[in-house]
């Protein structure tokens, strides 16, 4: 199970934020084998955020808590197809796209 959570300073059309998480799940579940519903996506934008000065409000920042845990290996393929995506969807550099990827053993995760 992969949960990944998108931080956006602001945005705008719910058609187009959940063409993003469809992308996110089908490019991620297909490159881990994962079944789609394994690969969860929130997305939160905050207004009050962008309104920080200009070079630091418009950064993105991912957090990714895997379950069972990723390798190294794993963790910079997910952080590609991550930066690709927010790029297609956003424009915004690979440069200001911040991701954090946390491994959590399952005993930690209940349903």
């Amino acid at each position: 199970m992969l949960t990944i959570s998108l931080h956006f300073p602001r945005c705008s059309g719910h058609e187009r934020k959940n063409r993003l998480i469809k992308s996110i799940v089908f490019r991620v579940a297909g490159c881990f084998s994962l079944p789609d519903k394994d690969v969860r996506v929130i997305f939160y934008e905050s207004e009050f955020r962008s309104d920080m000065e200009s070079n630091l409000g418009d950064f993105i920042h991912i957090d990714v808590v895997s379950c069972p845990p990723l390798a190294l290996e794993e963790k910079k393929v997910l952080a590609q197809i991550l930066k690709d995506e927010i790029n297609i969807f956003s424009g915004t550099k690979v440069e200001d796209v911040s991701i954090f990827i946390m491994n959590s053993d399952c005993e930690s995760f209940f349903e």
